[in-house]
């Protein structure tokens, strides 16, 4: 019928469909910020699944069942395979697990 594929060749000569690319949403949001603490001094707020993967990437030992599991779910999120709340109950998770939220009060305030 009248529908049109559309193609993108690279100077190396492949070609890419353009119905193989993944749609992604960077500024997707969270309901609610997740606030962390991360020494002494420094609070952040991260705000929604992206913010979520630049923390992620920065961990700073070792990365755990959960920490690819939030990765995976945080990039999940921002294509619509995975709602936001799941992306943020994980990365919460996550951040509980290497004591990056604030104080019990922070921990009252998510609900959990």
């Amino acid at each position: 019928s009248g529908t049109s594929r559309h193609s993108v060749s690279f100077d190396v000569g492949s070609e890419v469909d353009m119905s193989d690319i993944i749609r992604v949403n960077f500024r997707k949001k969270w309901s609610a910020p997740v606030r962390l603490r991360r020494g002494i001094w420094v609070r952040e707020e991260v705000h929604g699944p992206a913010d979520a993967l630049l923390v992620l990437t920065d961990w700073p030992r070792e990365k755990g069942t959960l920490h690819k599991a939030a990765v995976r779910v945080c990039r999940e999120s921002l294509t619509g395979k995975v709602p936001p709340a799941d992306a943020r109950a994980l990365f919460v998770a996550c951040c509980m697990e290497r004591g990056l939220l604030g104080s019990r009060t922070e921990y009252e305030r998510l609900g959990i």
